[in-house]
């Protein structure tokens, strides 16, 4: 890639895409790499939990339909305890396992992504290396990202949906409250575009992760900001087109239903290509503007 030309927001999606050919082994093995885990995690999760959730719903039903003080309603309430228990298991499992996933996954293809772009020839032991160098880092930073997404979501559902539910359904009120909920969505958008670039960072940069990694990437994208925001805004459509096509088809084809899931996870593999390459586009520009803004005696 030439370094000294700045991407638009689409050329940037455009060469994530074309990335991989530039170091056919690399790129393929880190996708293998992240690819198998990540689908079986997926995989796991389709088998497990949705199965144990439609049962503990099903013994609610059937709660719901018992007369108390009998011995089939302290059956299923026992049932019901015991389901309960198990779920609670396997989605911990499942949770401690898609962050062990979703980190080493972040590590390998971001770092893979700027190896490639910045033209070095280096092989996977140099990823197991920046991944074992870097690993509790960018975990904290995922851990920090995920409870600022949650935070975010919870506070704008209580500021919005409290109100409208206390609204009597007046029209006005309604269209209000789906203006201000459709601002607060794009809101999120903008802000897991910076959190996603925080990530990038504590992979990145020395000695830089957690809440310090997410506000240098809040910096890192100051003047891209707009950019940002367009590649943001392009991959959570194409996400929840892929997201909402999953849900679709898991009752109705199980091959397709399969070929979805992969699609999301390759998506998601995608997606840190993306913002790498923002990442250093950000980086680049900060550069070319530290330069014209030197005076010119400064300069070598």
């Amino acid at each position: 890639m030439d370094q000294s030309k700045h991407l638009g927001s689409m050329a940037i999606i455009r060469e994530a895409i074309y990335l991989p050919t530039k170091n056919k082994k690399l790129m393929l093995s880190a996708f293998l790499l992240c690819f198998v885990p990540s689908s079986l995690l997926l995989t796991g999760n389709s088998i497990s939990i949705y199965p144990l959730l439609l049962n503990l719903l099903t013994k609610l039903y059937l709660i719901s339909r018992e007369t108390p003080n009998t011995p089939q309603f302290f059956n299923a309430i026992i049932g019901l305890r015991d389901d309960a228990d198990a779920f609670v298991r396997v989605y911990m499992i499942l949770v401690v396992a898609s962050y062990v996933v979703s980190t080493t996954s972040t590590i390998v293809m971001v770092h893979s992504s700027l190896l490639v772009y910045s033209g070095k020839h280096a092989g996977l032991s140099d990823v197991f290396s920046k991944v074992k160098s870097t690993w509790l880092r960018v975990f904290t930073t995922c851990i920090y990202s995920s409870m600022l997404y949650m935070g975010y979501t919870a506070l704008s559902v209580g500021m919005i949906a409290v109100p409208l539910l206390r609204a009597s359904g007046a029209i006005e009120s309604i269209v209000l409250g789906g203006l201000l909920a459709l601002l607060a969505r794009l809101l999120l958008v903008y802000l897991t575009m910076e959190w996603m670039v925080g990530v990038v960072v504590s992979v990145a940069e020395e000695n830089c992760y957690g809440l310090k990694a997410l506000r240098r990437g809040g910096e890192t994208v100051k003047g891209k900001r707009l950019q940002g925001f367009i590649i943001a805004l392009v991959m959570f459509f194409a996400e929840g087109i892929l997201s909402g096509g999953y849900g679709v088809l898991r009752a109705k084809n199980a091959m397709s239903f399969i070929v979805m899931g992969f699609l999301i996870v390759l998506m998601k593999l995608f997606s840190h290509l993306v913002y790498s390459l923002f990442y250093c586009e950000c980086r680049k520009e900060a550069a070319y503007t530290r330069v014209l803004s030197t005076p010119a005696e400064m300069l070598p």
